[in-house]
């Protein structure tokens, strides 16, 4: 399991956690070497897990953690005080006290300011007993913390989610900086970001792609899916190229044919095709074209030809065949 984020001993990123959720009053050091929390109710003290020096105790509050929808209201009556070390002595498969009873965030916008403690990923969080399809924090790089929604109930649970489209309410049609950046709210249509798919396919383990899509009038109210067992995408230097293999599924695999692809946007022309620029045509959004695509799942909303598309079949005479999708849904979960 990949470890916790802010490159802090693990004392002061449980008192960070504790603190957040209002288990814990007081001050957390920013470092082992700080001076003792200011909000204490003994002079007793324990051995600090991290460098083995006396640390201070805490008023914590006795009351049970709240699951989510619950209040989380304590009653100062009923504080006692405890070590923080007894707090956060490591267990092979860790159960912290926020788990399902984290608040829900200020805001679900891409790129809104989350809270300061996060696992690396979405499965992680599934490990530690999340089993709520909702907004959580991570943490990819292991610094800095951003807000994803994890899928915890489709095939096992414990997906990050990477891309949604289901109604047309977010324009794709953008510049490669919003699409390095990500935009859209994540319960809804969004895009989660180059920079942040990097993070999240390269944390050392390998990597499960699942695109789920749904025709628009094939096939009315099924969902099919297209699994890819090792995936990731690059970084900036190698224009987030993807990389995708060991397709299974019920759709058709229409994305192993953009393996090793470039990313291309409407002010970054990276395509196969030099007679056409990919994602200026039809207003299409940004993404791994060849000379177009077999997948488009950002093309534009509610329109077919050079759209929001995914190649259903291919007949050896015929060709190719195309059609128009009304949902799709990209999300990726560590092996």
């Amino acid at each position: 399991m990949s470890s916790f984020i802010h490159n802090k001993p693990v004392l002061i990123v449980a008192c960070l956690a504790l603190v957040n959720i209002g288990l814990v009053s007081g001050n957390c050091p920013d470092d082992t070497t700080s001076s003792p929390l200011p909000s204490h109710t003994s002079s007793e003290s324990t051995t600090n897990i991290a460098s083995g020096t006396p640390s201070p105790s805490l008023t914590v509050q006795s009351a049970a953690v709240p699951t989510v929808g619950e209040s989380s209201t304590v009653s100062p009556s009923v504080a006692v005080t405890t070590s923080i070390a007894a707090v956060v002595t490591p267990s092979p498969t860790p159960t912290p006290p926020w788990v399902n009873g984290i608040p829900d965030p200020p805001s679900t916008q891409v790129n809104a300011q989350p809270v300061c403690f996060a696992p690396p990923d979405c499965k992680t969080w599934l490990e530690m007993g999340a089993n709520e399809s909702k907004v959580y924090p991570i943490s990819p790089d292991g610094t800095n913390v951003v807000l994803v929604y994890c899928d915890m109930e489709t095939d096992g649970g414990g997906w990050t989610v990477l891309l949604r489209r289901q109604d047309g309410s977010v324009e794709f049609h953008r510049n490669l900086a919003q699409y390095e950046s990500g935009f859209g709210d994540l319960t809804g249509e969004h895009w989660l970001g180059n920079v942040k798919m990097h993070q999240l396919t390269n944390q050392g383990g390998t990597y499960t792609l699942r695109v789920e899509i749904a025709f628009r009038y094939k096939y009315p109210g099924v969902k099919q899916y297209a699994k890819y067992s090792r995936f990731s995408i690059g970084d900036s230097n190698s224009a987030y190229q993807l990389s995708l293999s060991g397709y299974s599924g019920t759709g058709f695999d229409a994305l192993t044919g953009h393996n090793g692809l470039r990313f291309s946007t409407y002010d970054r022309d990276l395509d196969t095709w030099g007679g056409v620029h990919c994602a200026s045509n039809r207003n299409n959004g940004g993404w791994w074209y060849h000379g177009c695509y077999h997948a488009n799942l950002t093309g534009r909303y509610g329109t077919h030809q050079y759209g929001f598309d995914w190649m259903s079949s291919r007949d050896p005479k015929a060709g190719p065949q195309f059609d128009e999708l009304k949902f799709a849904e990209m999300k990726m979960r560590r092996n």
